[in-house]
């Protein structure tokens, strides 16, 4: 299985770490970031399942994730940077 998803490793498209480090900014910033919520650990543990257990409902959520939300992100993104961060990049969406 995990031959199945090496094409996926390294995409350059990885956000865990950028978005740790904007998570710090917000914190800098004053910002309180609240604890993980309990419907994140039941999708951690979906995603999981179907990493193992159903490939192509993986590769459909890894195509809506990583591609078609990818667009629209980086516009809001850059709308919410311009109104409300003093244009302020953040690193996920670099």
């Amino acid at each position: 299985m995990i031959i199945l998803y090496a094409a996926f490793k390294n995409t350059r498209m990885e956000r865990t770490n950028n978005l740790g480090r904007d998570l710090e900014w917000f914190k800098e910033q004053g910002y309180d970031i609240p604890e993980q919520l309990a419907h994140c650990e039941i999708y951690s543990k979906y995603f999981k399942d179907i990493v193992e257990n159903d490939p192509p409902a993986f590769i459909s959520d890894f195509y809506n994730i990583y591609f078609a939300h990818r667009a629209s992100g980086r516009k809001i993104g850059t709308m919410v940077s311009e109104r409300i961060l003093d244009n302020k990049e953040l690193e996920f969406y670099k």
